[in-house]
């Protein structure tokens, strides 16, 4: 697009200036972040009653952003264009306008039409914004998957830095208490998220050569701290089983390595036998008993059993579930104020989501939406997986994490149906990212 000026000269729109600077594209993506985040320093209101009613008529605040979100990837999407008629992109992009058809299509029988409307509008801008920075952006250039890998680590610690000048503000830091979060007092799963993004894409890029050892490790700690402050204990317990994963994945194993770390579990494995065999488990428990404490927050065994009230809430779930288990009550719909009103009359500690992604979306585009979704996920994952395994494009190592972050985190919480969340455009951004790129070995570190 171009702009005409006097004596016929031309100069480049406002789309042509951002294709043609990437750089520009970044330093919008920063500005937004922040404010994205700095909105978590706003106190928010804690009535029900007024929670209830913000659901049904939605919040301004994150329609604006979603769509600046949509603006930015748009003006992007023209620098990828060529990349559509790769054979992946094309496969995952039919498979998404599927589920979306019919996400759509459930506001015939959904049980609140204009939430359902809303949240579908939402979305498509996500994925619009994902599109167009994952192909156009990421996607288009020779570092792309670099650049993207660092975004998102200055991301997570724009986060890390956003949750301690809260905790600072507000004078309420116990870290060293058992019973303390940080999540407590607001600073919860949506902060927790790009942090635990960020420590992932560190390691990729430590692993490839990218960032040094120093800052990988600075990286690391003030992530780890952060979410151990904020005591997201799904969110911490699967951000260090997909570092295991991927540690593990770019190891180059040989016998030598398979022996010394066969050495190492083997010694660790004889010390823990023989301290136990000579003086029995009582020198264990001061260690198991602090850990436990801090993983449970000193909970009792019923709250634990209950995974802190999560299980009578999925068997609360799984009867409205079970009146419409092929259709659900349509998209983005379940959560509105009636059935939110009604639910908390059951569970006390009013959920305002399932806290379990897979039921969400049961709930709300049923077994066959459900199934859509996964079949645009899991394809991604394979995709992903075989590249790096082929070793055709490394980049697939990341979206590979992220990807399997995004399913994991579903298992405690609801990311299915809140699609605004960053493992969701993080992930859907890299998965196009890659699908753009034919394999390579150089080009993604």
């Amino acid at each position: 697009m171009q702009t005409r000026v006097a004596f016929g000269a031309s100069v480049p729109g406002p789309t042509a200036i951002l294709r043609q600077r990437s750089g520009l594209i970044g330093v919008l993506l920063l500005v937004w972040w922040s404010v994205l985040l700095g909105e978590y320093l706003v106190p928010h209101t804690t009535d029900l009653t007024l929670s209830a009613a913000a659901t049904e008529q939605g919040s301004l605040f994150n329609t604006v952003v979603v769509t600046l979100f949509a603006v930015v990837g748009a003006c992007c999407l023209s620098a990828g264009a060529s990349a559509v008629g790769r054979r992946t992109l094309r496969t995952l992009l039919a498979l998404l306008l599927i589920y979306l058809a019919w996400a759509l299509a459930s506001v015939v029988w959904s049980v609140d039409s204009g939430l359902t409307l809303r949240r579908h509008v939402q979305l498509c801008l996500v994925v619009v914004g994902s599109l167009g920075l994952g192909v156009g952006y990421y996607g288009s250039t020779e570092g792309g998957p670099v650049r993207l890998a660092r975004h998102v680590v200055a991301a997570g610690m724009i986060a890390v830095a956003v949750l301690w000048v809260s905790l600072l503000a507000s004078g309420n830091l116990d870290l060293l208490n058992p019973t303390w979060a940080a999540k407590e007092f607001g600073a919860g799963t949506r902060i927790g998220y790009p942090i635990a993004f960020s420590i992932i894409a560190a390691l990729y890029l430590f692993q490839h050569g990218q960032l040094r050892t120093g800052s990988f490790l600075l990286v690391l700690l003030a992530g780890l701290i952060s979410l151990f402050a904020q005591k997201v204990r799904f969110i911490f317990a699967f951000t260090l089983l997909v570092l295991l994963i991927q540690h593990l994945s770019a190891t180059r194993w040989t016998w030598h390595r398979v022996a010394a770390y066969a050495s190492v579990l083997a010694l660790v494995g004889w010390c823990l036998g023989m301290l136990v065999s000579l003086q029995g488990t009582e020198p264990l428990r001061p260690v198991t008993d602090t850990i436990s404490s801090y993983a449970t927050l000193d909970s009792s065994d019923s709250t634990l059993e209950s995974l802190t009230g999560r299980t009578p809430l999925w068997a609360e779930l799984m009867r409205y579930a079970a009146e419409r288990p092929w259709t659900g009550y349509g998209f983005g719909a379940f959560w509105n104020p009636e059935y939110m009103l009604a639910i908390w009359a059951v569970i006390p500690w009013h959920p305002p989501v399932g806290h379990n992604g897979f039921l969400d979306e049961l709930l709300a585009t049923g077994a066959i939406g459900l199934g859509l979704f996964l079949s645009v996920w899991i394809t991604g994952l394979v995709v992903a997986w075989r590249r790096r395994l082929s070793r055709q494009q490394l980049f697939g190592e990341l979206v590979g994490c992220w990807m399997l972050f995004f399913l994991l985190a579903n298992i405690g919480d609801t990311i299915m149906q809140y699609y605004f969340q960053f493992p969701f455009y993080a992930s859907l951004i890299g998965l196009f990212a890659m699908a753009a790129r034919r394999g390579s070995l150089t080009s993604d570190v």
